[in-house]
């Protein structure tokens, strides 16, 4: 949801919250500091928190201001596992279309979106989860809402009985060389 990848990324830009977005964030800052012959520690730069002192510089200078707060569902519900095992897949159209269901995108042009609306991922493909555990925390404005869209959430997490292996963040580079797998 929009709200909510905001505050992934602000999180980001000052070098705390999820490791593995940090991971993504500092492969692609050394990337682009070679391109740009810059000289620096990508990792104490993130961790400085001035990429999001940045940030808030550029929004200000286009009248947008963080002190108000970004918008915040009034509905927050865990879907959970609905059996002990590992995430095998999660189907991202599915989650994709759910989302859509709650206001996170649009289906037709003339369809409200919800800022506050969205999903935070608990459990990514290769995690270890147990019944009742949370998979995704769903964010929206109603209840009835959250069921509408449950079932089909909790079916996008596949559980399967044996270990899986975590896919990597990062697959490949592109360049104008071409592509470079990123094993």
């Amino acid at each position: 949801g929009n709200a909510l990848e905001v505050q992934e990324a602000l999180d980001a830009l000052s070098g705390r919250g999820d490791e593995e977005l940090l991971e993504v964030c500092l492969r692609v800052t050394r990337e682009m500091c070679e391109l740009a012959g810059v000289q620096a520690d990508a990792e104490k730069v993130l961790r400085s928190g001035a990429g999001r002192e940045k940030f808030e510089a550029m929004l200000a200078a286009q009248g947008g201001h963080l002190e108000r707060g970004l918008p915040v569902a009034a509905v927050q519900v865990a879907v959970k596992a609905d059996r002990d095992g590992y995430v095998g897949a999660i189907d991202a159209l599915e989650i994709g279309l759910s989302g859509a269901d709650i206001g996170v995108g649009r289906i037709r042009k003339e369809d409200k979106v919800d800022p506050a609306a969205g999903f935070v991922l608990e459990a990514q493909v290769g995690a270890r989860v147990s019944k009742g555990e949370p998979l995704v925390v769903v964010h929206t404005w109603s209840r009835e809402l959250v069921d509408r869209v449950t079932p089909r959430v909790r079916a996008a997490w596949h559980i399967v009985d044996h270990e899986v292996r975590r896919p990597p963040h990062v697959l490949a580079r592109v360049d104008k060389s071409g592509v470079t797998r990123a094993d």
